[in-house]
């Protein structure tokens, strides 16, 4: 390819970016470095006027993620993405993180990005599985304030630091950069929140890498190697973990993790296959990551025009209840987990629609079992009173808003102050919505009614199909004062209608 040529992709590369930018109303950060804090926040808001919703539910998407889904995310995405390049020259598919004080980067020997990867990373809740991959890499937002992608002829940056109205995490600013990157490769550069001080985030960032699990590492199905080198104040490698995968052991045809540690020149090595994870947990972590991610996109609640999704978003699996469960345990044992699932769904929902909802609303206590799953380990259980599986004070009104809109409330809740308190309760079922579920007793059937009143709202969520790849809800509003549930009163017994 000549000069001529390479300039060419080069300006074609950078009209994609700025035509994005443009289209979203952003100014870039060339720009708004001349202001002020309070000029750029004015200056955002009048641009953005019309975007302030996609805005709003772009920084509740990050910020419900946890800390360390980011890294999940770079390798499901480096694991989805094209090698034939690399497989050409005779090389092994790799992702490799470097982690500094300030930064961490990511590079992968993928084939490089296009218009249709850069529209995809800054598009949120279009049906594709690319443009799903979009919705998760914003993840990085959780750690970083910026973000600099070089691939091929792009380079560019997404910006969102606090007091922005998020339209920066999906509007991108070309940077010119004077490195050339072999081929094929693509850098992703994380500018870390609180640069220059040994902040808690940082810790935590060191901690989530120190502790990959397994189970995501042995489902990298594409990649052949996961490099995880870490540096100290000068920028010098301190230590490393290498994670050459085998994807099948000749004997018994099982995946193998090989973890090579090296630290002040000693190394360490150790192998794991996948059955070092009981096969039970990865399926049921694999259950809770597609309820979840069914939660997020669910459109019954959301704008339309800010989630869009299909079928084809996610790779629905069905799952079978002898592969979720050991032979061993209870039914009433595998009831909690099921239920602890539904709540799950209706976590994620609410997380993904108000912006203050997070994990201390959620006061059940059998949101212990979730903790398996290495998204929501950190949540711990809930050792408070349990009045409900959720309990919510609407702030800002947005939850109030979207149910008058949606027509599960009244009008007349719209002009209410203070906003109402929630006291949500799952009712999860592996089957129909229709089958009849029970409440315990008259003392739940009475505090149901005592907690529907002109300051606060009982809900029932019926979440169903959990096991099908379809899981959906029905939503009952103060059931027990306004009849939209047959309650059978001396067998405590819920027809749904």
């Amino acid at each position: 390819m000549t000069k001529a040529d390479i300039s060419a992709k080069q300006r074609r590369a950078r009209s994609v970016v700025e035509n994005i930018a443009k289209n979203h109303g952003y100014l870039g950060e060339e720009v708004y470095a001349k202001m002020d804090a309070k000029t750029r926040r004015q200056m955002q808001e009048a641009l953005c006027k019309k975007n302030e919703m996609i805005g709003a539910s772009i920084i509740s998407l990050v910020k419900n993620m946890r800390d360390g889904r980011f890294i999940f995310e770079l390798l499901k995405n480096a694991n989805d993405n094209s090698f034939t390049r690399a497989i050409t020259l005779g090389k092994g598919a790799y992702v490799s993180f470097d982690i500094y004080k300030d930064r961490i980067i990511v590079e992968c020997n993928e084939d490089g990005f296009d218009e249709a990867s850069v529209q995809a990373l800054c598009n949120v809740g279009q049906s594709t599985k690319a443009e799903a991959q979009g919705i998760g890499f914003k993840s990085v937002f959780r750690v970083a304030y910026q973000v600099h992608i070089q691939s091929g002829h792009y380079s560019f940056t997404l910006t969102h630091r606090e007091e922005d109205s998020g339209m920066g995490m999906i509007s991108p600013e070309w940077e010119e950069t004077a490195q050339e990157l072999p081929t094929p490769l693509t850098r992703m550069t994380l500018y870390i929140h609180g640069a220059g001080t040994e902040n808690a985030l940082r810790r935590r960032i060191l901690r989530h890498f120190r502790k990959l699990d397994s189970s995501i590492l042995l489902s990298l199905q594409s990649l052949e190697g996961v490099e995880i080198r870490f540096h100290d104040e000068d920028g010098d490698e301190a230590s490393s973990s290498s994670l050459p995968m085998n994807h099948c052991d000749q004997d018994h045809d099982a995946l193998i993790l090989e973890r090579i540690y090296t630290r002040d020149g000693d190394t360490t090595c150790t192998k794991q296959k996948d059955h070092g994870v009981p096969a039970a947990i990865r399926e049921y972590r694999a259950l809770l990551s597609q309820v979840a991610e069914q939660g997020r996109c669910s459109r019954v609640l959301q704008d339309p025009q800010i989630v869009q999704t299909d079928e084809d978003l996610l790779e629905l699996k069905t799952f079978n209840e002898k592969d979720l469960f050991h032979d061993d345990l209870t039914q009433a044992e595998r009831d909690k987990r099921v239920e602890a699932a539904g709540q799950l769904y209706v976590f994620e929902l609410l997380s993904s629609l108000c912006f203050r909802f997070d994990h201390s609303d959620w006061t059940s206590t059998l949101r212990k079992y979730v903790t398996v799953h290495p998204d929501y380990e950190e949540i711990g259980s809930w050792t408070g009173s349990e009045t409900s599986d959720f309990v919510y004070k609407d702030m800002g009104g947005v939850l109030t808003k979207v149910l008058v809109e949606k027509g599960f409330l009244q009008k007349k809740w719209r002009a209410r102050r203070p906003w109402p308190k929630y006291y949500i309760k799952v009712k999860t079922t592996t089957g129909a919505w229709d089958e009849p579920f029970s409440i315990e007793g008259k003392a739940e059937y009475e505090k149901m009614k005592a907690l529907s009143t002109d300051k606060s709202i009982y809900i029932i969520f019926r979440v169903f199909n959990l096991y099908s790849g379809e899981v959906d809800f029905k939503m009952y509003i103060n059931p027990a004062v306004e009849e939209s549930l047959e309650i059978v009163e001396d067998r405590w017994i819920v027809r749904p209608h």
